[in-house]
């Protein structure tokens, strides 16, 4: 992705040869068997997405990637750190940036078996947030009135963004306080959410429900949602203290709000992770620097 990238910038050319597809929008894309670029801009600036449908997909995954480099793994590979964090600089993904430096926040914190690998996190993080200063600085991409963050900002050409993230919160809450204990079903939440969600965003214009979580409370109901929320908890509990499993787990729900992952399998794999680990450590069998070779190849 980071090479195609820097070719749709600097040499347009060989991206013209390659073929082209269409998204069920009739969206044109160049295709490069391992990464899709799109023939038209939609911004300021392009924005890579890998083999997805749109940046904020391939952020996640990215996301995930340097969550398991850098907080799951017992050694540290720069080299692949800095190829993912490139990639997920160049989505220009909004809740991608806030989890990541929410992630790196923590790094420090959390407990590592060597004082190498505590060497490397600190190195690391020192390094990420002396570059995020020097955006601060010297460029207006994490202002508030930036790429990144305008969209935030009520009258902004991508406000639109953040009026459907909006609606998703309030329309699937809304759905699911009338819907409770088995939900409206995927169905019926289909039906009901656009009417539902103009209530609170007037100006919507989209009728995409992107918030993942919510979206199985109120097509599913409590038991449900709630199940595969506590699975989630317990994936990042097992390995993580308290506090920092808390701040996890919360940008991660931030993360799955901005795109609708229902129908991924990734999404519930986690969630089966998080049933696995939950029964190792309430046994006691295995140590995390045990588990996690057994994790990483399952």
């Amino acid at each position: 992705s980071n090479i195609v990238y820097g070719f749709y910038l600097f040499f347009p050319e060989i991206l013209n040869r390659l073929p082209t597809i269409y998204n069920t929008k009739d969206i044109a894309f160049k295709f490069g068997f391992l990464v899709i670029m799109p023939l038209r801009i939609f911004g300021q600036i392009p924005r890579s997405m890998g083999i997805f449908r749109e940046p904020g997909v391939f952020s996640i995954f990215l996301v995930f990637a340097l969550y398991f480099e850098l907080l799951e793994r017992e050694t540290i590979s720069i080299f692949r750190i800095l190829v993912l964090l490139i990639a997920l600089f160049l989505t220009y993904s909004t809740t991608g940036y806030i989890v990541i430096i929410l992630i790196m926040t923590v790094l420090p914190f959390n407990g590592a078996d060597s004082r190498r690998l505590k060497r490397k996190r600190n190195i690391i993080t020192f390094a990420f947030f002396s570059i995020v200063i020097l955006l601060l600085h010297y460029t207006d991409l994490l202002s508030k009135n930036g790429f990144i963050f305008g969209k935030f900002m009520q009258g902004s050409a991508t406000y639109v963004s953040t009026g459907a993230r909006i609606a998703s919160v309030a329309a699937n809450l809304d759905i699911f306080l009338r819907h409770q204990l088995f939900g409206a079903g995927s169905y019926g939440l289909d039906a009901e959410f656009y009417d539902v969600s103009i209530k609170y965003v007037s100006l919507l214009t989209t009728k995409n429900n992107t918030n993942t979580f919510l979206i199985n409370f109120a097509a599913h109901g409590l038991i449900y949602g709630a199940t595969l929320t506590f699975l989630w908890y317990q994936f990042f509990k097992s390995t993580n203290g308290s506090i920092i499993s808390i701040l996890l787990f919360v940008s991660f729900i931030a993360l799955f709000s901005g795109e609708a992952m229902v129908n991924n399998v990734f999404f519930y794999i986690i969630a089966f992770y998080g049933a696995e680990r939950c029964r190792i450590y309430d046994c006691a069998c295995v140590t995390v620097g045990d588990n996690f070779p057994k994790f990483a190849t399952v």
